[in-house]
């Protein structure tokens, strides 16, 4: 029996890992409320829902206390499953980094068995995006329906909303 001891310190003490980390950037303010998470074991697979708690896009390697599984990255709003490219198991945990959105979350599910061929060797899991076009500008707002017939525009940075004719503001897209 061990009393007057957070049960957090025992466990670290004991050797035991926690269930998830995070590895934090020399930029952080160490705030550990910046991303949340909760387990869940089912039969042989573990999840975890790992949610972004800022107001800002997040990128960091989380660390979950699997090994020998495949991560999969599961998007609770758009559905789409996909593997883990890119992930490192060592001492015992799988390292995953991730990109959030602000406020986005994700599951990431272990319950599969590693494919040795693609086995985390990618450098990212989630595309870098680029600017590949320009829309060409001026233009013009066409829509008999509003009641306007057009609205012309020099350029994409003007809001529907804000805009005085009522037939544009208040108009939601065919």
């Amino acid at each position: 029996m061990i009393w007057g001891k957070p049960l957090g310190g025992i466990l670290r003490a004991d050797g035991t890992k926690p269930y998830f980390d995070r590895v934090y950037r020399r930029d952080d303010l160490l705030d550990p409320r910046m991303l949340d998470f909760v387990h869940r074991a089912v039969g042989n697979n573990d999840i975890y829902f790992v949610s972004n708690r800022e107001n800002h896009p997040l990128t960091r390697d989380c660390v979950f206390r699997v090994t020998g599984k495949q991560p999969e990255i599961w998007d609770p709003v758009s559905g789409k499953v996909r593997d883990a490219a890119a992930f490192l198991q060592e001492d015992g945990c799988t390292v995953v980094p991730l990109e959030f959105a602000p406020f986005e979350s994700y599951f990431v599910v272990f319950r599969k068995p590693i494919d040795p061929k693609a086995a985390g060797k990618a450098k990212r899991n989630f595309p870098k995006l680029s600017s590949c076009r320009t829309w060409p500008a001026p233009g013009r707002f066409t829509s008999i329906r509003a009641g306007v017939a057009r609205r012309p525009w020099n350029s994409l940075n003007w809001s529907v909303g804000q805009t005085p004719e009522e037939g544009i503001k208040f108009y939601s897209g065919k």
